[in-house]
């Protein structure tokens, strides 16, 4: 266990106490949210009469949202994701920045805020923009990611089901041949979407930046690491309590959805917020930045 401590507290941070905001800071609240297209994941167990997930939305008090797996709550059909006329106009209201793409990356926002690049990111499935925002003045830049997804069939999940209730039997090879494959070909992208990542931020001079999004991967993996480097933390390592389970779906209780920081801009708070109808939980941070930034905007 003393070997272990460090990947043990990288899983289960033990931040029983939250660090003060820094002093002359402007703090801002920060939503990711893979919001599944705003559909509820299993619809016999949610009410179809209004959208749970654009409701956890509007009630988190966010000054920020960064959505992966949905465009705007507008443009999206009211049929599959029950979402109603007052939900829609709601949202408008409280967030009038909106952006997204035909990508499922969105952002919904109280501050003015620009699309400024979408860098291509290698795999059949990944994307990455960067947004910049104006926080009465102050900027702030959010890489919004989502890393390739493992493509799994009803098939692999019901593999997978069978095996996390003991009944082994012959699923072992089963399991051999049938999951490991595509785990591996996740992962390897996982790696080389990274190290794109990692290329754009060390050409990234900006100072308040933040990057968040759906990792598809665990907290310590190569892909946090990586794009982490050595001028970024991971928020919910520093400041989070015990697990964080952000998926829910199939009995893969993982966290995979993460949320790092530059070390200029510090985090006093950050949780997975259990509420919406989406296969993942929102996670809301709490940044603080610097009234008195330098920050070089890249243009």
């Amino acid at each position: 266990m003393l070997v272990c401590i460090s990947a043990v507290l990288t899983f289960c941070p033990l931040n029983f106490f939250s660090d003060p905001a820094p002093e002359d800071s402007v703090k801002v609240k920060i939503m990711s949210y893979n919001a599944y297209n705003y559909k509820p994941y299993k619809d016999n167990i949610f009410p179809v009469d209004s959208s749970l997930t654009i409701s956890a939305i509007i009630e988190s008090g966010a000054d920020i949202v960064c959505i992966q797996e949905g465009t705007l709550p507008e443009l999206v059909s009211k049929k599959h994701s029950h979402a109603t006329d007052k939900q829609v106009k709601t949202i408008c209201r409280i967030y009038p920045y909106r952006i997204t793409d035909t990508e499922g990356i969105s952002t919904l926002s109280k501050y003015p805020v620009k699309l400024i690049s979408s860098p291509f990111i290698p795999g059949e499935t990944g994307n990455l923009q960067i947004f910049q925002y104006d926080i009465n003045g102050i900027p702030l830049k959010i890489y919004n990611i989502h890393l390739q997804s493992f493509g799994l069939n009803k098939n692999d999940k019901d593999l997978y089901i069978q095996l996390t209730k003991g009944n082994a039997n012959n699923n072992i090879r089963r399991t051999k041949g049938q999951l490991l494959g595509k785990l591996h070909a996740s992962f390897m992208h996982h790696a080389k979407q990274a190290e794109v990542i990692r290329t754009v931020l060390d050409k990234d001079t900006a100072e308040n930046v933040v990057l968040c999004g759906d990792f598809n991967d665990i907290p310590g993996c190569y892909a946090l690491r990586t794009i982490k480097g050595n001028d970024m933390y991971d928020s919910f390592k520093k400041c989070g309590l015990g697990p964080n389970i952000t998926y829910r779906d199939n009995r893969f209780y993982f966290h995979i959805d993460h949320f790092l920081c530059k070390k200029g801009v510090a985090t006093t708070d950050i949780r997975a917020i259990h509420a919406g109808a989406s296969d993942h939980f929102p996670i809301m941070a709490t940044v603080h930045l610097p009234k008195k930034s330098e920050t070089k905007l890249n243009k």
